[in-house]
């Protein structure tokens, strides 16, 4: 058995879907489509963790579908009136705040001869635009004829630099055909840009907010730079913008800077403008922003296109060596993975620990940029295994947003910390709407359960004492508080939902019942074990959090105590609320998205994966068998409303070795975004279906989980595929894993944890003691 390189790839080519066709690497659009264009748009996004656009064209268009915007990473401005009052009811102390959209750097206007390029005009005779996975590069070639019958060649060309994240660069690219005379290009930027508030209910809308007030505009010569504030938060953001030594720059108005040029152009001759445009917060560790700002545009000017494209390739060939899953098998599956695996690089936030991902990434402000829980349980499983320091950054995020946390449970009426079902990089604080935050607490211990699978494949002892510690203590503080001890002996979740969120709120609610006790024990675990192997810290912990003598014991007890309420008939299989089977059973696989949401408090529905989730996640605690009885009865049940639900399904039918089920559950989970399966993918990307992908490929498929204090190994391939490959960090180690039928290769680089071991069935390797095995 041979690993597979770039080099020996097999690449078999399938016509099922418009990203099937050609190169493996590449999503190819040919032919324009009106239509879908708000889908394309977020298909061929960009991003690179500090910021993102949608794929819109370049010139305007008079019809108007296109949704022009781009958004800043962790940058947060506030939301007032109606829109906090009314549509959020926002009840907090703390301000409402959404993500800032940003100017359209993008944006040109193009004038042949005496006549403006226009797609609405004129006749596209061709028309291609491939996103290159490998690079990030979005290219777009249009052959134009005019309406006065002139044929031209346009070759649009952009991407955002991954080895300096405050840097985006676009070219532009025109051959006349049959006629000459003059080329004209104009970049008007309006940079006080305004955000259009999406609360995450696509009924309210018609709320836009003006977030960035211009401070200072400065134009010389060879470069433009405006500086603005946002509102509420007071963050600086800094736009720098130049490119080619003929480029004119001017202010039009204080927010409105402009640059053109003009050139003369030959028949069959080729004519290219370059433009560099540079993003600079006050959230950057950086004394003085504004010269930075323009720094980074004199480089990029003096490297060129093609230069700072070279650079920050060699960045993104670094990631993908890390990142890429391959497939032997259809394209289809091998493009829906690659697809999740570059959509997670684009949004990973590799530059900062004060930042998140937001639940649709940085393709649509949906739930106005905010984070969430998914975040932790579907994307840090993918960064802690592939791209470690990703994991850390989104950890420590955590850590450093404690004190709203803090000031989230105080306004629940709890102790300790209790993290935002929704929450930004501004306060850290619950920032969700319409009242269903009350009964949402599971979030804190999902947290709780992504810092311990962290901990344990990494085994990252500064984090455990730095931060990691102090979220263990505050949340099994605050559940300590939050549960309710009753007559029977038992202590209680009162007012509680799940990740089925938009169910009723009811007591023991069996997810966050599950999830706390385990987050209880998490706490227990890791602080007797700081105690007993490194005493000096854990008495650095214990004077910091002023952790009193009897509380691990209390955790410990609380953990014993928590009810967990068995399915009438089922044991060992927890209920997921006390509702459920009350209502009227009905076959939800006829049933409608809108028919579930006006009937889903009367009949037996499930909107995503529940029960089946806490189950899978915390498998240990379960057997085969009760999770097949679990699966059985939930399964049935569910409708899969939820981005997060397919994935999960899919790995508990891997599990569980129905791999008919899981092959199309991955299908469906891993399609979500290129195949439109919810026709939501105008709205943005899923980024924890995304993360889901990953998971499903390398835990459902691959079964690599981590069991106790070792890594265990259970293969189960699809049987549409002859092979996959990943690589997975553990411990230190890098391993690099080859799945045939009926083999499994490992080959271990790197210098790690010596006492590391994987398993398979009853057999266990010490990795220090091999560098290439077969399991």
């Amino acid at each position: 058995m041979s690993f597979i390189t770039r080099e020996n790839e097999v690449h078999e080519l399938s016509e099922q879907s418009w990203y099937t066709r050609g190169d493996r690497w590449v999503l190819t659009q040919t032919g324009r489509d009106q239509d879908s264009c708000n889908y394309y748009e977020t298909i061929f996004s960009q991003a690179n963790g500090y910021m993102g656009f949608r794929a819109y064209p370049e010139e305007q268009s008079d019809r108007g579908i296109s949704l022009r915007e781009g958004y800043l990473a962790g940058i947060f401005a506030e939301i007032t009136g109606n829109a906090k009052d009314d549509v959020l009811k926002h009840p907090f102390p703390w301000p409402a705040v959404e993500m800032v959209t940003l100017p359209e750097i993008f944006s040109v206007c193009i004038k042949l001869a005496d006549e403006e390029f226009s797609m609405d005009e004129g006749d596209v005779l061709k028309y291609t635009r491939e996103l290159n996975m490998r690079n990030g590069l979005l290219k777009r070639k249009v052959m134009w004829k005019s309406p006065k019958g002139k044929m031209t060649q346009l070759t649009f060309e952009r991407f955002l630099s991954s080895d300096i994240e405050n840097l985006a660069v676009m070219r532009v690219s025109v051959t006349p055909i049959d006629w000459e005379g003059c080329a004209s290009v104009k970049y008007a930027m309006e940079c006080e840009q305004p955000t259009k508030f999406r609360c995450g209910d696509p009924k309210i809308n018609g709320y836009e907010f003006k977030h960035l007030k211009t401070v200072s505009t400065l134009v010389d010569e060879h470069h433009s730079q405006v500086i603005l504030e946002t509102n509420g938060t007071h963050h600086q953001v800094v736009v720098s913008v130049g490119g080619d030594e003929s480029l004119t720059h001017e202010a039009v108005t204080d927010s409105l800077i402009q640059q053109a040029d003009l050139v003369q152009v030959k028949a069959n001759e080729t004519v290219s403008y370059e433009r560099f445009v540079s993003i600079v917060t006050s959230r950057d560790e950086i004394e003085y922003k504004a010269k930075y700002g323009k720094k980074v545009i004199q480089d990029a000017v003096v490297k060129g296109f093609e230069k700072v494209l070279s650079e920050s390739e060699k960045v993104w060939e670094k990631r993908w060596d890390m990142a890429d899953v391959v497939i032997e098998g259809n394209t289809k599956d091998q493009m829906l993975a690659r697809y999740s695996m570059f959509s997670l690089m684009q949004m990973a936030p590799f530059h900062t620990d004060k930042v998140s991902v937001p639940a649709r990434g940085f393709a649509y402000n949906r739930y106005n940029g905010l984070y969430f829980w998914d975040g932790e349980i579907f994307l840090v499983p993918f960064y802690a295994a592939a791209l470690p320091e990703v994991a850390r950054n989104m950890l420590r995020f955590r850590y450093h947003t404690l004190d709203g946390a803090r000031k989230t449970a105080n306004y629940h009426g709890a102790k300790g910390a209790c993290f935002p079902w929704q929450g930004d990089s501004e306060y850290g604080a619950e920032q969700g709407p319409w009242g269903i935050w009350e009964f949402l607490w599971h979030q804190t211990a999902d947290i709780v359960y992504a810092i311990d699978q962290y901990l344990r494949s990494s085994g990252d002892h500064e984090f455990l004492v730095n931060e990691a510690a102090d979220i263990f203590v505050e949340t099994a503080r605050f559940w300590c508080s939050k549960l309710e001890l009753e007559d029977d002996g038992l202590y209680h979740v009162h007012k509680a939902v799940g990740p089925d969120e938009f169910e009723a709120d009811g007591k023991d609610n069996g997810y966050t019942a599950i999830l706390s006790r385990h987050n209880l024990r998490v706490a227990v675990k890791w602080l007797e074990r700081l105690g007993d192997e490194h005493a000096e810290e854990y008495q650095v912990v214990v004077n910091r959090l002023e952790l009193e003598e009897n509380e691990i014991d209390q955790w410990r007890d609380v953990a014993s105590k928590v009810c967990v309420k068995d399915l009438p008939g089922h044991s060992g299989i927890p209920m997921q609320d006390s509702f459920l089977l009350e209502k009227k059973l009905v076959d939800v696989k006829k049933m409608t998205v809108d028919e579930f949401w006006e009937t889903r408090h009367q009949v037996r529905v499930i909107k995503q994966a529940d029960i089946i989730l806490a189950m899978f996640l915390l498998e240990d605690e379960f057997t085969n068998e009760q999770m097949k009885e679990a699966y059985e009865f939930y399964e049935p049940l569910t409708l899969h409303v939820s981005s997060l639900s397919y994935n999960t399904h899919s790995m508990v039918a891997a599990r569980l070795c129905d791999m008919d089920q899981a092959y199309d559950y991955y299908q469906r989970a891993a399609g979500l975004d290129l195949d439109n399966i919810r026709n939501a993918t105008k709205d943005g990307l899923h980024a924890a279906a995304h993360g889901g992908t990953w998971q499903m490929l390398v835990r459902g498929f691959a079964g690599l989980v981590l069991h106790n204090s070792k890594l265990e190994i259970t293969p189960r391939l699809p049987k549409q595929w002859k092979s996959m490959q990943f690589k997975y960090v553990y411990r230190g180690w890098v391993l690099t894993v080859r799945i045939e039928e009926g083999s499994t290769r490992i080959k271990v680089d790197g210098e790690g944890d010596c006492n590391a071991v994987i398993s398979r069935e009853n057999y266990c390797i010490r990795l220090a003691d091999h560098k290439d095995f077969t399991i």
